[in-house]
């Protein structure tokens, strides 16, 4: 019986004789249908011993078949670095063939061989390549986006090879270094008039969407980082995680988180036109300025407009953009009657507002702890925000959201963790308990579960007095929560 490793070689080998056929030969040779018949029955070998999908990928400088590394041998080592090479020069980390591959016409592959000969030559091969999948209909092909096991993102190179045992905070942590990274190369090309693509912001989101489906605590985490030397992408990154985390608890398919993610992502796109005196602005902004400021809903979608990317995912990113800052009733900006917001640009606006007034900005003196930020938010249900999206954004923090830093009144401090769905005392968060280290910082002690009472009175052993800003305690909650 053939093995995964051997049928990877197999496919390796035929896709690499198709790519070379078709560069020499139009599609009625001989040759050039042999060679895309083999790569079709190379597919149809791996689908009849009854797997899923087929996933061809580039991890460390190797290819993997699904998780099995395609093992090199004298008489393949050089075609494997050869395809390794031509993959790197498209800016692709692999394909993925699905099972109508077995049923397409032959000129469909001849077709997309070609495709994938042309691609080098373009600005942007990878993002070239899939807006020509999409108007060519070839359905049954996918460039490769990293998996939730083997590929993880580095903040300079992107995919990197990572264990089964890896701690997930640890790849989330790693995802949002290669956000912050990204979110500054397009802010800079698009400052420099260069093109700008998304490529990387998608496999950004599809990464972030693997890690919610594993475990949603780990991105509700991760969107309690504060970093403010980076703060506007930071917000930015922040929202994504935040709305795709409502985009999951509404029942958002795996297509529409992604979508749900990148709008975050570029919602406050407009801010790059707006003079960083305004945007810095140790003071509060005069009457002028704060029209200035608004602006930035407009300018988001002249920015938006100006990405190279595909015009079904602009067409997606335009109206967050431009809405986020509207309300419910519209009495945000920009001013516009009998409009009705999209469902992206609402829970984007909840995503938005709660992390922006829990978060320090050089403009203004206080921010509000995150249980003060949900009380404030309740007060504007049904008139700046959605009253149902609003009430899944609370049940999915609680009344004591992640990071909110607590006392207690056993004298001993913490920081919330989570609220347990299950958890038959409602709104009763668990708290990871803080103690002083040496170094005048606090260090991770035993988590506890606000709900648990004594067996003897049946009173809470624990109770919450008083909650604050962790940014208070100089604490960043990530540390402690992933």
């Amino acid at each position: 019986m053939t093995t995964t490793q051997e049928k990877g070689t197999q496919l390796l080998l035929a896709l690499n004789s198709l790519l070379r056929t078709v560069q020499i030969h139009d599609d009625s040779n001989l040759q050039s249908v042999e060679s895309a018949s083999n790569v079709i029955n190379a597919v149809r070998s791996f689908y009849d011993d009854g797997n899923e999908k087929l996933a061809m990928q580039i991890s460390s400088g190797r290819f993997f078949l699904g998780e099995e590394k395609i093992l090199q041998g004298k008489d393949t080592t050089s075609i494997i670095q050869i395809m390794l090479d031509y993959f790197q020069k498209r800016q692709i980390s692999g394909l993925t063939f699905l099972p109508d591959t077995i049923s397409i016409n032959l000129t469909d592959i001849l077709s997309f061989a070609r495709l994938m000969n042309q691609a080098v030559e373009k600005d942007d091969p990878a993002l070239w390549l899939k807006q020509m999948i999409q108007e060519k209909r070839l359905f049954w092909v996918e460039l490769f986006e990293p998996g939730e096991q083997s590929v993880d993102f580095d903040a300079d190179s992107g995919p990197v090879e990572s264990s089964d045992k890896e701690n997930k905070g640890d790849k989330a942590k790693r995802a949002y270094a290669f956000g912050l990274s990204n979110l500054k190369e397009v802010a800079r090309k698009l400052g420099s008039g260069q093109k700008a693509g998304i490529s990387k912001s998608v496999r950004l989101v599809q990464s972030l969407v693997n890690l919610l489906k594993d475990d949603e605590s780990v991105l509700l985490g991760l969107s309690t980082l504060r970093i403010y030397d980076d703060v506007t992408y930071c917000h930015s990154i922040n929202v994504a995680l935040l709305s795709m985390c409502i985009g999951k608890r509404i029942g958002l398919s795996r297509c529409a988180l992604e979508s749900l993610g990148l709008s975050g992502l570029f919602h406050d796109l407009g801010k790059l036109a707006i003079p960083l005196a305004i945007m810095k602005k140790p003071a509060k902004l005069t009457k002028v300025e704060e029209n200035v400021l608004r602006a930035h809903s407009v300018h988001g979608v002249r920015q938006v407009i100006s990405l190279h990317a595909p015009h079904h995912r602009k067409s997606q990113l335009v109206f967050p953009a431009f809405e986020h800052h509207m309300k419910l009733d519209l009495t945000g900006y920009p001013k516009i009657s009998n409009w009705r917001l999209s469902l992206f640009s609402r829970i984007i606006a909840i995503a938005d507002f709660f992390d922006a007034i829990t978060s320090p900005r050089v403009y203004r003196d206080s921010f509000l702890s995150p249980d003060q930020a949900i009380s404030d938010m309740m007060m504007r249900s049904g008139k700046d925000f959605d009253p149902i999206l609003l009430k899944v954004f609370i049940g999915m923090l609680g009344f004591y959201p992640p990071g909110t830093f607590v006392e207690l009144d056993s004298g001993e401090i913490g920081i919330v963790l989570d609220t347990p769905q299950d958890n038959r005392d409602k709104g009763l968060p668990r708290v990871i308990l803080l103690k002083k280290d040496a170094d005048k910082g606090y260090k991770k002690g035993e988590t506890v579960d606000l709900a648990e009472k004594s067996t003897e009175t049946g009173i809470f052993l624990r109770q919450i007095i008083n909650t604050a800003h962790p940014a208070a305690y100089n604490i960043q909650p990530a540390q402690y929560l992933i």
